[in-house]
């Protein structure tokens, strides 16, 4: 030990406080150790050591511990953790200070603020009653000009009513006192000089006169006017005065009012007047007087005026009126402009007052002393307005009285509050001193339990303790005693309960189809489950690190997953096109969010990949079918008319021509007519087949012999016209060609699809139609929709230049063409051929590319090997027995045109428009054969017709017509014991087979 220490140094192993050296140490030296003693050692810039000693680098702040022989400074730099007890000592004493406090303050700032308010409610109980009171004067005067101005109005009528009828008595007078001996004329001189001479209101009230034709008679004040027409004189605002006169005059009451603007001696412009006028028939003159409507207002202001000055208020208030221009007419400084006074804060008195009489009137506050030369006091004032004169009326009062009770009041109360306050921090006081004492002996039964879980968590880290929950003094400790305790074993059950759940987790990434990723942000991939092998190809070593782009087809499609996930946290059901590590195409469903670290920043992206191809294909299939079986549905009802119209079309020039001669001008357009006919017939029946299907009636056919036949028929000459460069192969491979079909609509898709061949070729090509036997198994049936077994396969194949993606998903929509409508096609052939394969249970599948396309017609073999020979036509023979045939039909043509081609071939024919007809027809009269319309409207159809009448005749024959292909109706009807059906539009020939064949059944 240093020879300068003041005091014994402690003990070796002990501690050694530097600061009790006094050798020379500053901010910080190197202390030397050895043999048990420190000594000062010369400033070093590293720890070294010399000889075995050790050399230490202390601060004179730092704590020297001697550990195993060697000294070491004992950390004390951290901060010394404040204790929770004395955390919640503190904070409950301050917390129960500053609540005490805070009400303390509060409730006596409630006082206080209850006290302003109470003063406030004075004065404003004050200031309200007053200016209650003051209004409530200009109230009344306002009320008193109303009433003047009423009264005037009614007074002045009374007046001009009173004093017309005083003029008529007077020339009623002067007239049957003279009617006897003076005429008209001189009667009228002398009502004029009687009534001229009359006037009051100091020249300003006279009577006036003017015959009906407008000349005026009498006028006072204008007699240069006498004698002349002044019916067209108008007033400033355009009124034809005497023309309303006259009007009123001529009215029920001959009698009346009348108001204008009318000239007055004295003053240069026309003012307002009103007149009373009354009817004289003698003389046929209107007489009146009249009056300026200013001078009795002028009257009824004077006496306002003086009523005003001569009213007397208490508290020495007065009333006061003024004009709009500032001018005062009774009150302080009348007869003056105070438009410019004010006040002595420079408040515009006069137009603060006028401003809020114009506003309809209201209050306004000034400060003006209440004589000259004393101190200036606050005033309130009330103005209204009287805006038929623009007048100001009001009256206002001094309010320092209120001012001095108040100041009283607030004396008194600030006296009550300083010995509040004084008692009130007592008994805070006392209060403070009881809480912490009761503060203090809570806080040490809480150190207690606290001690006890100390002491727990500082060994159950290693051991398995428990706490003794008997010791604790308080319910809450005891709960946390018992639920750490209850820790202590969930944690050692969830250490094995997390090595099952991971292994778990585990089999469940190794064996779901679907695949777990996770990647950067950037995409990069940092796990993914091991299903990705079956559904990329690439398995989980080929992936990690890898970016999430090596499987997208277009590497612009990753911006589609990262930019909403970046951008909304999370992407849900997007679907993306990938490719798997054979260059196979397939679509993927992808749903994934974005992850965060314990920091809250963007760790990770995690989702799932599943397979969607077939999902989307058949849901792609399933859209294609319904919207192929909706514009079937509109395709049928338009087909149905058509039938109906092109019946007409092609029947009516069929019978024209059976009796035209061979040599007649009109056997070319009649020709050209039915094959139009024929023409639209075939569309429509393509529209019946795509909304309907194919005719039910089935015949079994060899294939191969179809096609055979088809090849040489005319429509095939005519494609081979049409496209000369084009050459046909045939290949008719099928070992079992016979299949139960329709075989007018397999001719249809046969030259359906050749024509489209044809027209493929940009010059020259082949077209090649063959036959193939193969048997679909359980696989291929499921994936085409058709059931198991042998299908014979009616391929055609084109060297064309194919056919697009985009048209291929479409080709088999009704309409959807290429070629120009109307003119090289109409939309409906692979319709056609798709429904007609559809109805022979079968299937058509495409193949296209550059180097031309090729359809394959599934069609199932037929179990019965007998086939149908098509029967040579042989002409049609005229009945010799005259058989009796009924037409029902709804349609008139239809009927017209049967009943004539029937009697042509020698029937007798009769026609009926409706089921019920017909059943009452046949009851009186029995038929031979019924030629019945299926559909009939309104009324029964013709299954329902043929039920009724079979009821009546069980052997009755009949023949079937309808506009569509068989429907359940027909089929019912057939199985009835109807001999055959007939599809609209049926030509003559075809009719009068299918009867002589149902006939001779």
């Amino acid at each position: 030990m240093c020879d300068e220490t003041h005091g014994k140094c402690p003990s070796r192993n002990g501690l050694f406080p530097l600061t009790l050296c006094c050798c020379g140490i500053l901010s910080s030296e190197y202390l030397l150790y050895a043999s048990g003693k420190i000594f000062l050692a010369p400033r070093f810039r590293a720890k070294i050591f010399i000889n075995g000693q050790t050399l230490v680098r202390c601060n004179t702040s730092d704590t020297l511990q001697i550990s195993n022989g060697k000294p070491v400074i004992v950390d004390t730099s951290r901060k010394k953790k404040r204790s929770l007890i004395g955390v919640i000592q503190l904070s409950t004493c301050l917390l129960i200070s500053l609540l005490v406090i805070a009400l303390g303050s509060l409730w006596l700032h409630e006082r206080i603020k209850h006290s302003q308010l109470h003063v406030e409610e004075i004065c404003e109980s004050y200031l309200s009653s007053s200016k209650e009171s003051i209004k409530q004067d200009v109230d009344n005067i306002g009320i008193f000009i109303e009433y003047s101005r009423d009264e005037l109005e009614k007074r002045v009528k009374a007046n001009l009513r009173q004093r017309t009828e005083e003029a008529y008595q007077i020339a009623q007078y002067i007239y049957e006192q003279n009617r006897e001996v003076l005429n008209l004329r001189e009667i009228g001189t002398l009502v004029h000089d009687a009534l001229y001479a009359a006037s009051w209101n100091d020249g300003r009230g006279y009577y006036f006169a003017e015959d009906m034709a407008g000349v005026e008679q009498i006028n006072r004040n204008n007699p240069e006017l006498e004698g002349q027409s002044i019916i067209n004189i108008q007033d400033s605002n355009g009124k034809y005065i005497v023309k309303e006169i006259l009007a009123v005059a001529r009215s029920e009451k001959q009698e009346g009012f009348c108001s204008y603007y009318w000239n007055r001696p004295e003053y240069p412009k026309k003012i307002p007047k009103i007149s009373y006028v009354k009817y004289f028939p003698p003389l046929d003159w209107v007489i009146g007087n009249g009056v300026y409507l200013q001078d009795e207002e002028d009257k009824i202001k004077q006496e306002i005026i003086k009523r005003i000055e001569n009213t007397t208020l208490p508290n020495g208030r007065y009333m006061f009126v003024g004009t709009w221009e500032g001018n005062i007419l009774t009150g302080p400084g009348k007869g003056k402009n105070m438009w410019d006074v004010s006040d002595t804060n420079g408040l515009k008195i006069v137009q603060e007052l006028i401003g809020k009489a114009k506003s309809g009137g209201g209050f306004v506050s000034y400060v003006m002393p209440r004589l000259e030369g004393q101190r200036s006091d606050s005033k309130i004032s009330y103005s209204a307005p009287v805006p038929e004169w623009n007048w100001y009326i009001g009256t206002g009062m001094y309010v320092d009285f209120i001012e001095d009770d108040i100041a009283r009041q607030q004396e008194s109360f600030s006296k009550a509050t300083r010995k509040f306050t004084i008692q009130a921090l007592l008994v805070i006081a006392m209060f403070l001193f009881v809480s912490y004492f009761l503060v203090w002996l809570f806080s040490r039964k809480i150190k207690k339990n606290f001690d006890l879980f100390m002491d727990f968590f500082k060994k159950s880290a290693s051991e398995q303790l428990a706490i003794e929950h008997e010791k604790v003094s308080f319910h809450e400790f005891e709960s946390l005693a018992l639920l750490a305790n209850h820790m202590v074993e969930d944690r050692q059950n969830a250490e094995e309960k997390k090595e099952t759940s991971e292994e778990r987790f585990r089999r469940i990434l190794e064996n779901i189809t679907d695949v777990y990723f996770e990647s950067e942000l950037d995409g990069s991939i940092t796990y993914c489950s091991p299903s990705c092998l079956e559904l990329s190809g690439y398995s989980p070593k080929d992936l990690i690190n890898k970016n999430i782009n090596i499987l997208c087809n277009n590497p612009k499609d990753l911006d589609l997953l990262l930019t909403p996930i970046k951008n909304e946290g999370k992407v849900h059901s997007l679907e993306l096109i990938f490719e798997n590590k054979n260059g196979d195409l397939y679509e993927v469903s992808i749903n994934a969010e974005l992850t965060f670290d314990k920091h809250g920043n963007h760790a990770k992206i995690k989702g799932t990949l599943r397979d969607v191809t077939a999902t989307n294909m058949a849901k792609e299939q399933l859209h294609r079918s319904k919207k192929m079986e909706a514009i079937g549905l509109m395709a049928g009802g338009v087909a149905h008319d058509l039938n109906n119209t092109l019946s007409g079309i092609i029947g009516y020039p069929e019978l024209l021509l059976q009796t035209l001669p061979k040599d007649s001008e009109l056997r070319k357009p009649l020709e050209a007519i039915l094959e139009s006919g024929q023409r639209a017939a075939t569309v429509v029946a393509d529209l019946l087949t795509v909304a309907r299907g194919a005719a039910s009636i089935r015949e079994h056919h060899n294939l191969n012999n179809l096609i055979q036949g088809h090849i040489g028929s005319l429509e095939c000459e005519h494609v081979r016209d049409s496209y000369p460069d084009v050459s046909y192969q045939c290949n008719f491979n099928a070992l079992q060609p016979t299949i139960s079909c329709s075989p007018v609509h397999v001719k249809k898709c046969l030259i359906n699809l050749v024509i489209n061949g044809a027209e493929s070729m940009v010059s020259s090509g082949t077209v090649t139609v063959s036959t193939y036997n193969k048997f679909v198994d359980k696989a291929m049936a499921l994936t085409l929709k058709i059931k198991v077994g042998e299908y014979i396969i009616l391929s055609v194949r084109d060297t064309g230049t194919g056919i697009s993606d985009t048209d291929l998903k479409h080709i088999f929509e009704p309409f959807y063409t290429k070629k120009t409508m109307g003119k090289s096609g109409t939309g409906l052939g692979l319709a056609v051929v798709w429904n007609t394969m559809e109805d022979h249970k079968g299937k058509v599948l495409v193949e296209s590319s550059e180097e031309g396309t090729c359809f394959h017609l599934y069609f199932p073999v037929s179990k019965d090997r007998k086939t149908t020979e098509e029967k040579p036509h042989k002409p049609i023979v005229s009945s010799s027995n005259a058989e009796h045939i009924l037409v029902v039909d709804d349609e008139p043509q239809l009927r017209d045109i049967a009943s004539q081609a029937l009697s042509s071939f020698g029937y007798h024919v009769d026609s009926v428009d409706s089921g019920e007809s017909a059943i009452e027809f046949v009851k009186k009269e029995p038929v031979d054969l019924l030629l019945m319309d299926m559909l009939m409207e309104p009324g029964i159809n013709g299954c329902e017709t043929y039920k009724e009448i079979l009821k009546l005749y069980p052997e009755q024959k009949a023949i079937v017509v309808s506009g569509f292909s068989e429907s359940d109706d027909v089929k019912t009807t057939l199985r009835l014991g109807a001999g055959g059906f007939i599809k609209k539009p049926y030509s003559i020939d075809q009719l009068g087979r299918m009867v002589k064949e149902v006939l001779n059944s």
